[in-house]
């Protein structure tokens, strides 16, 4: 890959400036206010960034290490000059690009469908659960926990198949007019119109076949191609 240079700071490719930066966000625990000479740091990568105007705002006061609402990874939070506060993907700086349409029309569909997900997963501890609270994973028969465990689609019904094909039936082309525009805190857009969600909703209900993997084991099989 192409060298990039970040203000001053030089690197032999994207990889390596997402090291260091990861590298500067798993130094400080969430909550931490990070200081000089990783503030600058952080600062001068602020400008490659695809939304970097929005992201300043009223002018940055401070970076901070903290969780977003819903996630349990830290990421860079700005805080601004006039108290409002956004997070700051580094990924996406370093990258100097958000994700394409289709993916944040997928991450719209997969936020529209993800209560019916978290709905089974606590249906299959209640009705499947051993005498310690777990279940065998689909995939290797391994009992899991609710904390040790994702929802998966099982193939060939996967999610992305899912919605590849209710886009294509529905003469959907992703163009960001069906998503919620970025903003402040805002970690997953959202489908926009009401009825879409729920047509989405009613068919992903009648085609998906759901199960409960063991998150390793699911991150292992999405590194060699599946897709859930």
């Amino acid at each position: 890959m192409p060298a990039i240079d970040i203000g001053p700071l030089a690197f032999r490719s994207n990889a390596a400036a997402k090291d260091h930066y990861r590298a500067i966000l798993h130094a400080y625990p969430v909550g931490a206010v990070i200081p000089e000479p990783h503030a600058s740091q952080l600062l001068w990568l602020l400008d490659r960034h695809p939304e970097a105007a929005d992201k300043r705002g009223a002018g940055v006061a401070r970076f901070r290490v903290d969780k977003p609402p819903k996630g349990k990874h830290p990421c860079f939070w700005i805080d601004r000059v006039d108290g409002s506060a956004t997070d700051f993907s580094f990924r996406w700086a370093i990258d100097g690009k958000g994700p394409s349409r289709l993916m944040e029309m997928r991450q719209a569909m997969r936020e529209a469908i993800n209560g019916d997900a978290m709905a089974f997963r606590r249906r299959f501890f209640e009705e499947h659960a051993d005498t310690d609270g777990r279940v065998p994973c689909a995939l290797t028969g391994v009992p899991v926990s609710p904390s040790e465990c994702h929802v998966d689609h099982a193939p060939p019904h996967t999610f992305v198949a899912l919605a590849t094909a209710f886009l294509a039936e529905r003469r959907i082309s992703p163009d960001g007019s069906h998503v919620t525009a970025p903003a402040d805190n805002q970690f997953v857009p959202k489908l926009v119109d009401a009825a879409l969600a729920a047509d989405w909703q009613a068919y992903h209900r009648a085609r998906a076949k759901l199960r409960v993997v063991e998150k390793d084991a699911h991150l292992r099989q999405g590194r060699v191609g599946s897709e859930r």
